[in-house]
């Protein structure tokens, strides 16, 4: 990365009252157009997470056609993890700071 100030986004700079259309930038991550479509494998509580979360980032206007899958598996991560909580197979805290200790290695 360059030294400096990072850039900033064409909003900002229309908030700020600072936009010149000369400078604009074009957006990196160009949206995907279309319905995101749930993977089969997707059951139960994960399902219903999905399609909670879907909703959430329609009603913002945000598009995750192209991330589906990756949506998919947070999704049954996040349901697993509630699942062993309400079933106190983990201790929250505890499971979580053994994760992170593990990613600073």
């Amino acid at each position: 990365m360059r030294p400096g100030r990072k850039p900033k986004s064409n909003i900002v700079k229309l908030a700020t009252g600072t936009d010149q259309t000369c400078r604009h930038r074009e957006p990196v991550v160009l949206s995907l157009t279309g319905e995101p479509v749930r993977p089969k494998w997707l059951t139960g509580n994960a399902r219903k997470i999905w399609e909670d979360k879907i909703e959430k980032y329609k009603a913002r206007g945000q598009s995750i056609v192209g991330c589906e899958d990756l949506l998919a598996s947070y999704c049954a991560l996040e349901a697993r993890l509630i699942e062993d909580f309400w079933q106190k197979k983990i201790n929250a805290t505890s499971f979580f700071n053994q994760c992170s200790s593990g990613l600073r290695q």
